[in-house]
């Protein structure tokens, strides 16, 4: 009977896992976030009150100038009588490309940098009063490190931007998406798989795949180098170290083979995966995770936070039941003859507001980045990657069955259990606890 009853409670724990877990969520980001960030605009006893190097006047013109809309005066405020304010720094991944919606000034014809307003750092519930996203689809690290290229005439070096917010709010978080535009070249390669696909040249993974760590290599000091110019920028803006978090998140991956999964499959043609289904395989389970490792990498040895999101369209990709991705996308309101800006929102987070973005802001960076728990790679046992799940198709927890929890939430993986990689606290599978509980009574076939 004791037996019994306990695989009940057991059971009735798994039915109730995944409400626990959302109330657990819910009830750390809204008091651990209000606990470490504290009224917006409050001044802080850890904040720097180092002097802020000067700006060249074309910057000091801007900051000025945005200082009087924020401030009405044009004065660089002391660092703890600032407003709040978050900023992301990046590519198309973080820059909302995809969503459809863009900033004024930034869907063409003359700049293509698809700020969203629905992008990740507006939306992160961090308690601050500002938000800045000065990331630019299509950006590569040089148009982000100090002294590099302006990606559009009317566009500011991206660590430029950064030098202007930080001397006009108190900065708390920076999220940094880079590195897919540099050596590993993301959007001419898709390219080239869709039309080697169309043009029945063969899959693209042969002619890719031998050189493929090789770019993975090449771009990580870059990566380095623009995590470490933004240090050098928030320094020169007067701020300490710990004074804020920078994030490095890294990219996840539009596609992959579980499509067939999808009972409504359309066709590749209708949903816009267009390409050989073993280069599905091989984008997801080779590239990603090998871009991943060098992410990581690089925010290890520059002390930057990593948020790994290689795994988040796992089970969503372009074709899926649930897509979370867009697939091949022409636009076809762009004026002109279509070229590459009429596709650039292909291969990117969908309208859906996917939690592959969410989990930014409403998970890893909200519950651990704001409260300063977020750990770094290698530090409390962080398990890094894991290559040998990755073959396998992962749903959200919330579409799985009771069963299908029961069965993959045994060995403790990260990945199995959600609320772990949200920095929750490990409730024990009532399983194990009843293996646990019995493990020292003799077996039957024992004398």
């Amino acid at each position: 009977m004791r037996r019994t009853s306990t695989r009940v409670r057991g059971k009735r724990s798994l039915r109730r896992l995944r409400c626990t877990i959302a109330a657990a969520v819910a009830l750390a980001a809204a008091v651990g976030g209000m606990a470490a960030a504290g009224p917006a605009g409050a001044t802080e006893s850890g904040t720097s009150s180092i002097a802020s190097t000067p700006l060249p006047p074309a910057l000091e013109a801007v900051r000025a100038a945005e200082a009087t809309q924020l401030y009405g005066s044009p004065a660089e405020r002391p660092l703890g009588d600032r407003k709040t304010g978050l900023i992301s720094l990046g590519d198309s991944e973080i820059s909302g490309e995809g969503v459809g919606t863009y900033d004024p000034g930034t869907n063409g014809p003359d700049n293509w940098c698809h700020r969203s307003p629905e992008a990740a750092v507006h939306r992160t519930g961090i308690a601050a009063d500002v938000t800045y996203n000065v990331s630019c689809s299509g950006a590569y690290t040089g148009n982000i490190k100090i002294g590099g290229n302006k990606q559009y005439a009317d566009e500011l070096v991206q660590s430029d931007s950064l030098a202007i917010k930080a001397r006009n709010t108190r900065i708390k978080m920076i999220v940094l998406v880079a590195g897919a535009n540099d050596d590993l070249q993301f959007g001419p390669v898709m390219t080239d798989c869709v039309v080697r696909y169309i043009s029945l040249q063969g899959p693209c993974e042969p002619k890719y795949a031998g050189g493929w760590q090789a770019r993975v290599d090449a771009l990580v000091p870059k990566v380095e180098q623009t995590v470490r110019d933004l240090r050098t920028v928030m320094t020169d803006a007067g701020y300490a170290n710990n004074d804020y978090k920078l994030v490095l998140m890294g990219y996840p991956s539009p596609i992959g083979p579980d499509f067939h999964d999808n009972p409504d499959f359309p066709g590749k043609l209708i949903c816009g995966g267009l390409g050989y289904d073993s280069d599905t395989v091989w984008g997801r389970n080779t590239a990603v995770p090998a871009f991943q490792v060098g992410m990581r990498k690089a925010a290890a040895s520059t002390g930057a936070t990593y948020l790994d999101n290689s795994r988040l369209f796992h089970g969503h990709e372009v074709c899926s039941e649930s897509p979370w991705a867009r697939g091949l996308y022409i636009d076809l309101s762009k004026p002109g003859l279509p070229d590459e800006n009429s596709v650039r929102q292909s291969f990117h987070p969908n309208a859906a507001k996917p939690p592959g973005l969410r989990l930014l802001p409403d998970a890893a960076v909200r519950l651990r980045a704001a409260r300063g728990e977020l750990r770094r790679p290698g530090e409390h046992g962080d398990p890094g990657p894991d290559p040998g799940r990755l073959g396998r198709r992962v749903r959200p927890a919330e579409e799985r069955g009771d069963r299908k929890l029961r069965g993959r939430a045994r060995l403790g993986h990260p990945q199995r259990h959600g609320h772990r990689r949200l920095g929750l606290p490990r409730r024990p599978q009532p399983e194990l606890v009843v293996r646990q509980r019995y493990a020292d009574r003799p077996h039957r076939s024992q004398p």
